[in-house]
């Protein structure tokens, strides 16, 4: 004001551009109540900041292209060192004040000592997940955002309220003579030129908006200018200056409560609007009780948005830089990156089979195989005994009692184990994972059997990326596989939990300890320690222990009966000796473990002896060739010892990680130890009633299917003891 009355000085009156005088002193505002005596600081983050946004303007109006603002030019050079000064101008000043404070000096009341004070709560509260506080980068950030975004929206309100008062001077006068008045017209500007005119929001779950249904990740831009311009909700009179219209509140001003939202509304609303209104409505106060103004006849009225320019170019350049992206997206994951990872390895002398784009084999995984082992339960600790031996008893005492009736009294009969088997173990899964819904879970067995047969088929093809999507036959079943395994999956889940809430008998069983972690996720809710399952984890741990929980105990049994054929001697060892069959398995898990060589992918940089390994490597864990090392077993390594396992197996070999049919660390088997008591139990009902030999049909061909596998059966020669 001072300013303004030194220009009129004896001349009553002065021509002046309020556009750049109402910004800087905006700007001024703005240093001053968020850094009060680091202003001149202040003031210097404020220029740069200035210059960031006049370079940002300048890269939106060019052609957009990928990854050039990484590029060492002019302009990107200057975009980094204006941050990189910023940051740390900012950071020393944040550092200042927080000493201070911590020292026990008068606080400053400025928006600085505010959010510092909440840097402060967020480092005392560390941890709490419920804390308010902020972090030393929320911190920076958002001081970095009052500097770029606090002063120009007032300084628009305040030179648009200037414009249209000049071309009304009535309304000057009503203001000077009721301050209520002053509301009303800041009202009537923000309706007519709102400073900012198409918001943009963005969908993160799927919205019903009238007839549409939106998904997650559309934006959406709010044409503010067209609604607060909309003769349907503000009358025929809606392009007129007229102030009275918000005489009893913007609620009322239109035909709808939501007609006026010049700051956004709900959630993100901006949070500076009681500030920019309280300060234009100082100045503008000021401004009336010194000086009347008028529009000087150089002025031309012409509102503009600067980015709106060329909208349908714009559309158009975004429609070509979301094609483009999508395309380097898929050259980069489907051949950049491979390729860069070879080469990577290639510079260490690790020489693989080189990367090819078309290759089909068991390197090609499947979706069906990205099942989730987020949060892995000890099915075998977490039942009683006294419940899941008894199941197992009942599926294997029917299988033996089956084999009894197909001897009869021939005293020996040929089988193949192999299916027989494989059948068992999926029936002991059903029993002891669902129980009372037996009938159910071999439903959904035998649907993911048909579903890792059709995984399998499009293994053993020639692989096209993006070629699963097409509505193939296979591709169709498999997703109609899917949606019902889920669905049966999901009425028996939703059954049990109902039961569970009554309060009914729970059933002991996989399903139940899966539903009780389901209902600690629920009350532990936004707790990240807990360890209990969402509703989603439990449908993939139900349909993963189908798809996986039975094969390979399956595998097991059939090569254990094959090597106790070959060497008779062991069965009775085994009848003599309980412990001995402990033996006998560990050292058929050497010889032909059940997942020969397993898929582990690096998050981070590994070292590994003298290679490096970056992130987004596969590794494949080669335990047949571990197993079968003759520096770790002995010479022997080719022979069935059991007797070396007498030890047990940390110390059966020269190394203590020498044996690992279950993986190890973190990601070793879940279901290890429920594998070892169903073999057990199996194999000593077996040995009790059987003894067993090779038939001369059976052709040794262990196969890897997914699993260790006989690949042309197990012909096997039952004798009834």
């Amino acid at each position: 004001m001072s300013k303004w009355e030194k220009l009129i000085g004896s001349k009553n009156s002065s021509e002046i551009d309020v556009w750049p005088e109402l910004q800087d002193a905006t700007a001024d505002v703005i240093a001053r109540t968020g850094f009060s005596t680091n202003y001149k600081d202040g003031m210097r983050i404020f220029h740069l900041q200035r210059e960031q946004a006049e370079l940002v303007i300048k890269a939106t109006q060019t052609i957009y292209v990928p990854g050039f603002s990484y590029l060492p030019t002019k302009d990107n050079i200057r975009r980094k060192e204006i941050n990189i000064e910023v940051e740390s101008m900012v950071t020393e000043m944040i550092q200042k004040r927080k000493k201070a404070m911590e020292m026990g000096d008068a606080a400053e009341d400025d928006m600085l000592t505010v959010m510092v004070e909440a840097y402060l709560k967020e480092s005392q509260q560390s941890g709490d997940s419920k804390s308010l506080g902020l972090t030393f980068e929320e911190v920076l950030e958002e001081c970095k955002l009052f500097f770029f975004a606090g002063h120009e929206t007032t300084s628009v309100l305040l030179t648009f309220t200037m414009i249209v008062l000049s071309m009304h001077p009535d309304w000057q006068e009503k203001a000077r003579e009721e301050v209520l008045q002053v509301t009303m017209i800041i009202f009537e500007v923000l309706r007519l030129y709102p400073p900012a005119v198409l918001p943009i929001r963005r969908t993160y779950k799927e919205v019903k908006l009238g007839e549409y249904t939106l998904p997650p990740g559309v934006q959406l831009s709010i044409p503010l200018i067209f609604i607060h311009h909309d003769p349907e909700l503000w009358g025929e009179d809606v392009d007129e200056f007229k102030p009275d219209r918000f005489s009893e509140g913007f609620a009322k001003a239109g035909n709808h409560q939501l007609a006026f939202f010049p700051f956004g509304w709900g959630p993100q609303i901006c949070i500076g609007q009681n500030f920019t209104m309280l300060e234009a409505k100082l100045a503008l106060a000021m401004i009336l009780q010194r000086f009347s103004f008028e529009l000087s006849p150089s002025y031309a009225h012409a509102p503009c948005i600067e980015k709106m320019a060329g909208v349908m170019l714009k559309f158009l350049l975004l429609f070509c830089v979301l094609l483009l992206s999508r395309v380097w997206k898929l050259f980069y994951t489907i051949w950049w990156k491979p390729m860069k990872l070879q080469s990577y390895l290639n510079q260490q002398g690790i020489h693989g089979e080189r990367y090819k784009l078309i290759h089909g084999n068991l390197k090609d995984t499947d979706k069906s195989w990205e099942e989730t082992l987020s949060k892995p339960i000890n099915l075998t600790h977490s039942i009683p005994h006294r419940i899941m031996v008894p199941m197992m008893f009942t599926c294997w005492s029917e299988l033996v009692s089956k084999w009894e009736k197909q001897i009869g009294s021939k005293h020996s009969h040929e089988i193949n184990a192999w299916p027989e088997l494989l059948q068992t173990t999926a029936d002991v899964i059903a029993r002891t994972g669902f129980s009372t819904n037996y009938k159910e879970g071999m439903r959904i067995f035998r649907l993911e059997r048909e579903q890792a047969q059709l995984v399998l088929k499009a293994t053993q093809t020639i692989h096209i990326p993006g070629f699963s999507y097409l509505p193939t036959k296979e591709n169709i079943r498999r997703k109609e596989i899917n949606t019902e395994v889920t669905t049966v999956l999901t009425e028996m889940i939703e059954k049990r939990r109902k039961a569970v809430k009554m309060g009914d008998a729970v059933k002991e069983d996989i399903l139940s300890v899966m539903i009780e972690a389901h209902l600690k996720q629920s009350q532990e809710n936004g707790n990240p320690e807990s360890t209990g399952l969402t509703f989603d984890e439990v449908i993939d741990e139900c349909k993963l222990l189908f798809f996986a929980g039975h094969e390979t105990t399956a595998s097991l049994l059939t090569f254990t009966m094959i090597v106790l054929s070959i060497h008779p001697e062991w069965q009775e060892k085994a009848r003599e000796e309980v412990l001995r069959m402990t033996m006998i398995i560990y050292e058929v898990l050497r010889l032909y473990p059940p997942g020969v060589m397993p898929i582990r992918r690096t998050y981070k940089e590994v070292k590994l002896g003298e290679y490096t390994i970056p992130p987004g490597v596969q590794l494949a864990i080669p335990i047949i060739f571990i197993h079968h090392d003759p520096e770790l077993w002995g010479e022997d390594v080719d022979e069935f010892k059991p007797e070396r396992f007498s030890e047990g197996f940390a110390k059966a070999a020269n190394h203590q990680l020498a044996f690992l049919p279950f993986g190890t660390g973190p990601q070793v088997c879940i279901g290890q130890n429920f594998t070892m008591l169903e073999t057990k139990i199996a194999l000593s009902m077996i040995l009790q009633r059987f003894s067993f030999e090779l038939s001369p049909s059976y052709a040794h061909a262990p196969c890897v299917i997914i699993t260790l596998q006989p690949q042309y059966g197990a012909q096997i020669i039952l004798h009834k003891l």
